[in-house]
């Protein structure tokens, strides 16, 4: 039997390959030229008709381009979503754990923005979060967001984030404290709820100012986050209105699991109270 010891700000990367394969090679360099390396790179390949000629025939060779001995394939024959790529991040042997979606591109220094992040306000660390609040009919309503989006100067708290997520790896385990209440959507809201609850541990955004590039946690999400190949516009129907799914998983975190929202307190307002239709955390 092996033991082994964790090193002091080491960091294992998730990737996921799904329906995006064109922007795998580019996501992949922009790991791999963190000022913190990942001393592994987990590559989650979910199910998909779509990308099976790359993983047969494309990924293999590229991989063995690179001078790096840490790359660890996982290929599922089966769509495992959005909440898949967790489970595997369980066998990260690495202080810090963070997983990206596929069509997130982070700026060279976003690890370590997000460990130097961390010093500051000890939570989960993702490149865009968006808050809430309730309105008098009991509605939730998207505030603000911030991150990429915004352009924030400075660390700010809030509900959900996505798109990237970095955490201390031993915070897992409440990931899994409670059943998700879906597995086709929202692992964003299970994770920030999950470690609020069972952890005391809260959700936050490391700064990301315009300027500086580096620090940016999705150096393309506007062009990349809103393809043919989303999952709020392939199911935009679904993501839109009050009886999407998404805004049913929400009411069932708020109001019956209990989920404490930084604008807990109800606001006033005459606004038609509608979904916001981009989904955070995107596969």
């Amino acid at each position: 039997m092996e033991l082994y010891e964790i090193e002091t700000n080491s960091v294992v990367a998730v990737l996921s390959i799904y329906r995006r394969t064109q922007y795998f090679e580019e996501q992949l360099n922009s790991i791999l030229g963190q000022t913190i390396v990942p001393k592994e790179i987990f590559i989650w390949v979910n199910y998909h008709e779509d990308n099976l000629e790359f993983v047969d025939n494309d990924l293999y060779p590229l991989l063995n381009k690179y001078d790096y001995k840490g790359f660890r394939v996982i290929k599922n024959d089966f769509n495992w979503k959005f909440h898949g790529r967790f489970s595997i991040a369980q066998m990260a042997q690495s202080e810090y754990v963070c997983v990206l979606d596929d069509d997130t591109i982070p700026g060279n220094g976003w690890f370590e923005n997000c460990i130097k992040s961390m010093r500051i306000k000890n939570g989960l660390m993702g490149c865009i979060g968006e808050i809430y609040y309730l309105t008098p009919e009991n509605h939730v309503h998207m505030h603000k967001t911030e991150g990429w989006r915004s352009n924030n100067q400075t660390i700010k708290r809030v509900d959900v984030v996505g798109h990237s997520w970095f955490f201390r790896k031993e915070w897992l385990k409440f990931l899994w404290m409670e059943e998700p209440v879906t597995w086709d959507v929202c692992e964003d809201i299970q994770f920030s709820y999950c470690l609020q609850k069972y952890g005391g541990i809260y959700s936050y955004v490391p700064p990301q100012p315009i300027e500086d590039i580096d620090l940016c946690g999705s150096s393309k999400g506007y062009e990349y986050g809103g393809d043919e190949v989303a999952s709020y516009i392939l199911f935009m129907d679904e993501w839109r209105g009050l009886d999407s799914l998404r805004f049913k998983v929400y009411n069932e975190y708020i109001f019956q699991r209990g989920m404490e929202l930084i604008h807990r307190k109800k606001r006033t307002t005459n606004e038609v109270i509608t979904w916001n239709h981009e989904r955070i955390g995107n596969n």
